[in-house]
């Protein structure tokens, strides 16, 4: 690329016309070397951009690596796993691959009715022997199966999420109304809906469902925080949330992501 430079000395001055040599600038090198250096800087801005999203990243996984968040049954999960279970092993082996919870029951009625209904009956039989012993045991296990979270849709997955949360920051028994345990569920709520938006993400109602719960949660923790700093602080801990996210503005948004 080249021009000529409008500064040009006169050869001969008279009553003629002047008559002028340009002299010719080659600017290809500085052109070049501008355009390189911005190059140069595009790439470093994203290489930057994309080691921060790392850290971020990083820095929720540590945050939200919490005793109750990990509790938490995540429905697809479980589906998963006792579907690759399942065609891997035979059900009683797949059994052990995933949690045997039964819905509804406490640890003493699971004992009751899988132990001791079953060892009654034999009891009071007169004629019982090995087969019956067996078909006694096979209907406890078919019982715990079908009653299991493993065949559980999502809405009981759910609320065994929320009594896990009621259990978990209950100040007494059945408590459900403290601020620890709203906070608790709003928190289940959130995290099924970011899962939702994540492969959903041009659903605008449940965005915006999911950005009014975020605001419930932050202002019942306020709350708390007015009420006990203490509580306040282990509980935002065990939920796996920076100060930030409970303290300052909540900004709408139309795309969820994993840092978040």
């Amino acid at each position: 690329m080249s021009f000529v430079s409008p500064i040009s000395r006169p050869l001969i001055r008279g009553a003629g016309p002047v008559t002028t040599i340009g002299r010719w600038v080659h600017t290809t090198s500085p052109v070049t070397a501008k355009v390189s250096l911005r190059k140069q800087e595009i790439r470093a801005s994203i290489k930057k951009a994309q080691e921060e999203a790392v850290l971020r990243r990083e820095e929720r996984r540590k945050l939200v690596d919490t005793p109750f968040l990990n509790s938490l049954i995540d429905p697809q999960k479980l589906f998963q796993s006792t579907l690759e279970s399942s065609t891997r092993a035979p059900i009683e082996e797949a059994s052990e691959a995933v949690p045997r919870a039964i819905l509804g029951l406490t640890t003493d009625d699971q004992k009751f009715l899988l132990e001791s209904v079953p060892q009654v009956k034999l009891t009071h039989s007169k004629l019982a022997n090995e087969d019956d012993t067996w078909a006694a045991r096979t209907a406890a296990e078919n019982v715990a199966k079908v009653l299991s979270l493993e065949n559980a849709g999502s809405p009981e997955i759910t609320k065994w999420n929320k009594q896990l949360a009621v259990r978990t920051f209950g100040r007494k028994e059945h408590d459900t109304g403290s601020s620890e345990v709203q906070a608790a569920i709003w928190t289940i709520r959130i995290n099924n809906l970011k899962l939702h938006l994540l492969k959903n993400p041009k659903d605008k109602y449940n965005c915006r469902r999911y950005i009014m719960l975020q605001h419930k949660r932050a202002k019942i923790l306020r709350y708390l925080k007015r009420c006990s700093l203490e509580r306040y602080a282990k509980c935002i801990k065990q939920l796996g949330l920076r100060p930030e996210m409970v303290e300052e503005q909540i900004k709408p948004i139309s795309r969820v992501t994993e840092e978040e």
